[in-house]
Formats: structure tokens, C-alpha cells, sequence
């Protein structure tokens, strides 16, 4: 990598605390932004095992912006860096005097709620508490009584094991 594309991007003082409380509760790494009239575009990446916690803070932006005066645009844009295709997250503040509304996004960064992994167990129907015992109990076999291979054939057909 180039010293160029290590630097942080230059940012608009209006943006800078709204980047660091992303950075700090999803892990989105600011790579552009950009203020027009009326409209913020920042353009970030976000982690993989940052994904959950991403996902948590879209929706919580999106919920947010259904009450307020601003309105909010997430989506992927993807783009070719040294050959290879790659994205990042971009997001669009749109609204009057939106770049005086940034407190308020930050507000709504800072108090979104937390991501939580949920394991799920699902019951494999079909199938027996028991079925990989041996026919004569339960239990493994040693590695010495066990048969394997050609006899485990041999034995099956006989009606043994």
C-alpha cells in the first residue's frame, strides 16, 4: 500500500465526530466524504466481524430518519482498486442545513442498541438420539474393536456387528 492510501482522508470538521462514533460503535472506517448543500457523502468500509453490529447501526439510522428532518441513504457502492472489485458502505445525509444536523446523527449512533449473536439449535429430523451407536449398545468402540474396512463389509453381510 502507498503512503497515500494509509493517510486518513481529509475531512470536513462537521463530519469528523460523526466518522469517530461510527468508527467506535461499528467499526466503519472512512475512506471520502464530501458536503454539498444540503447533502453529506461519506464513504466507508466496515469489517466482517463487524457485520452484525453494522447491520444493527443501518437500522437504527434508517428508523431515525423516518422522525427527522434529515433523510438518510445506505447502500454498497462498488469500485475496482488495483484490479480487484471491491465496495464500501456509502452513506447520504440529505436534508436543510444537514451538515448542522450531524450532532443528531451522532446522537442516534451513540444510543443504538447493540448487536448480539444468537445461536440457534435446530433438531435434525429423521434421525436417532442413538443412531451412531453399535448395534450390541451404546457407546464408541475402542480403536483396537472396532471394525473397519473390508471386515465391517464382511460382517454386515454375514448379519453381524
Amino acid at each position: 500500500m502507498s503512503d497515500a492510501q494509509n493517510q486518513e482522508p481529509q475531512t470536513i470538521p462537521a463530519i469528523s465526530s460523526l466518522s469517530q462514533t461510527l468508527k467506535m460503535r461499528s467499526g466503519y472506517e472512512l475512506v471520502s466524504c464530501s458536503e454539498a448543500p444540503n447533502q453529506v457523502r461519506i464513504l466507508g468500509r466496515v469489517p466482517g466481524e463487524m457485520m452484525d453490529t453494522w447491520k444493527v447501526m443501518m437500522s437504527a439510522l434508517l428508523d431515525a430518519s423516518e422522525r427527522a428532518s434529515w433523510n438518510i441513504d445506505i447502500s454498497k457502492q462498488y469500485f475496482k482498486r488495483q484490479g480487484h472489485l471491491v465496495f464500501g458502505w456509502r452513506i447520504i445525509l440529505q436534508g436543510q442545513d444537514v451538515a448542522d444536523r450531524l450532532l443528531e446523527v451522532c446522537e442516534v449512533v451513540s444510543n443504538a442498541p447493540r448487536a448480539k449473536v444468537v445461536v440457534e439449535e435446530q433438531r435434525l429430523y429423521g434421525a436417532s438420539a442413538n443412531r451412531n451407536a453399535p448395534r450390541g449398545g451404546k457407546g464408541a468402540q475402542g480403536v483396537l474393536t472396532a471394525v473397519v474396512g473390508p471386515m465391517a463389509i464382511a460382517a454386515q453381510r454375514s448379519g453381524g456387528g
